[in-house]
């Protein structure tokens, strides 16, 4: 595939449906996140993956606000408990980890629990920083922004800004990760390929837009995509989507998971 690429160009990766398939067959994921004041986030992310087709969603709540997740959206298990946390996780799962996060020093005990190389990874938001600590035999997928791309290589944002596909690769060199650095013209590399995506504008700049990144690629990951097939779905679809809204001002998160679910299923 070219360097750079757009949603027509990788829609035939969409995981198939067969149609003898049940909800396994279609992913298990697990998202950890929401701390208290940033439940939307998780939820934005959990809507994401199950409106693109993941089979089961579970969410570990770090507000503990199981209650309002579950009159929300009774179709996803809400867990509470490290203990029921650890059950979880002697199943083939896939692990967002990271919407609705500020302070990767509070994760500390949840993490110490997911870091398995059997899983499926994509890391947002605070828990990007595990990467500095920890190595993994198969790549895990960080979505990082260029301000949180800058604080894991320690230079100024701006130097980012300036060479995105450069710093993007270095991350992934550095770091043993496959790294989406969202922004215009999202970057997506494993250190060695690089590509562009050409579908998007400024009309993903709203809160959650990243979450609801972190919940598809995540959803398509789980349903058998190849990890960066799954950056690849994940990227632009959330980009076409919104830039074929034709809303250059105002589109909403939840409108956005619509148009979503919708040109998936053109």
């Amino acid at each position: 595939m070219n360097k750079f690429f757009n949603y027509t160009d990788v829609k035939e990766l969409i995981p198939k449906k067969p149609l003898t398939a049940n909800k396994y067959d279609f992913g298990n994921i697990l998202l950890i996140g929401g701390e208290p004041g940033f439940d939307g986030a998780i939820m934005l992310s959990a809507e994401s993956a199950l409106k693109s087709g993941a089979g089961i969603i579970n969410i570990f709540s770090l507000s503990g606000n199981v209650q309002n997740i579950l009159e929300k959206r009774p179709e996803y298990m809400v867990l509470s408990k490290v203990d029921d946390l650890k059950r979880l996780l002697n199943k083939k799962i896939t692990i967002i980890a990271g919407p609705g996060t500020t302070n990767y020093a509070r994760l500390n005990e949840i993490l110490e629990i997911i870091l398995d190389d059997r899983t499926n990874l994509i890391l947002d938001a605070a828990c990007i920083e595990i990467v500095k600590s920890k190595k993994f035999s198969s790549l895990p997928i960080i979505t990082p922004h260029e301000g949180e791309a800058a604080k894991l290589l320690e230079i100024n944002v701006e130097e980012i800004s300036n060479k995105r596909e450069y710093y993007a690769q270095k991350i992934s060199d550095k770091f043993s990760v496959i790294t989406v650095l969202k922004g215009y013209e999202t970057v997506i590399t494993d250190g060695n390929k690089i590509y562009i995506c050409k579908d998007g504008d400024s009309s993903l700049a709203f809160a959650g837009s990243g979450d609801i990144l972190a919940g598809l690629i995540g959803s398509f990951l789980a349903q058998g995509a190849k990890r960066i097939d799954s950056c690849l779905l994940g990227v632009s679809l959330h980009a076409y989507s919104a830039t074929n809204s034709k809303l250059k001002r105002g589109l909403t998160a939840n409108e956005l998971i619509d148009l979503i679910r919708k040109n998936l299923n053109q």
